[in-house]
């Protein structure tokens, strides 16, 4: 009987792409991919001047976290888009923020709070912090600052806008001057009487 003979193109191309001996190995299977790294997207005091006795919402917002730990901690706090826990600081103080995932990576972001001490209760208006930054800024860049009361009930504002309309403790606004501007914020009370402070927006 003549000799069983391998044709050409099998030997060629090798038994693996022609089925001629053993059975291909299977391909190995992609690299998992990586896990997000976490991602504190905010992390902030209102206010973050406090009035020794009175209190402030220190809040957060994490992405891609299964952990959060807050140090000192104040209350339990999560992973969450958006969550708040209320502090009373007798000192200034630093808060600490640290976000994990299941990869044990991990980022911190850090807030401080600025402790004045009490001040005699009246039920006057009163402004009692004002928050801008000192440093120049171009013509139509953007000027941001944030004002604290007490008992106000109404605001005036020379320019710029509120980001939201103030409450009885304040809030923040925002301008675009082309030149160096003062803004005067005035907090109105119940009776009528009022409280001033002013502001610079410095243009190069």
């Amino acid at each position: 009987m003549a000799a069983r003979t391998i044709p050409i193109a099998c030997a060629l191309a090798g038994a693996l792409l022609c089925g001629c001996g053993s059975s291909p190995k299977s391909a190995a299977p992609p690299p998992a991919s990586a896990a997000a790294p976490p991602k504190i997207a905010m992390f902030y005091l209102s206010p973050n001047v406090i009035e020794i006795g009175t209190t402030s919402q220190l809040c957060y917002s994490v992405e891609n976290t299964t952990k959060v730990e807050l140090d000192p901690p104040v209350d339990r706090v999560w992973p969450a888009l958006s969550h708040c826990v209320e502090v009373k600081p007798i000192q200034p103080t630093t808060y600490t923020l640290t976000a994990s995932n299941d990869a044990g990576v991990k980022v911190k972001a850090t807030v401080e709070a600025k402790v004045v001490p009490a001040q005699v209760k009246h039920s006057g208006v009163k402004i009692v912090n004002v928050s801008a930054p000192t440093a120049p800024i171009q013509a139509g860049q953007g000027f941001q600052f944030c004002i604290h009361a007490i008992n106000a009930k109404t605001w005036n504002l020379s320019a710029g806008q509120w980001f939201n309309p103030p409450d009885a403790s304040g809030g923040c606004a925002i301008d675009h001057p082309r030149k160096t501007t003062v803004y005067t914020i005035t907090a109105i009370g119940a009776g009528g009487q009022s409280d001033t402070a002013r502001v610079t927006a410095t243009v190069q």
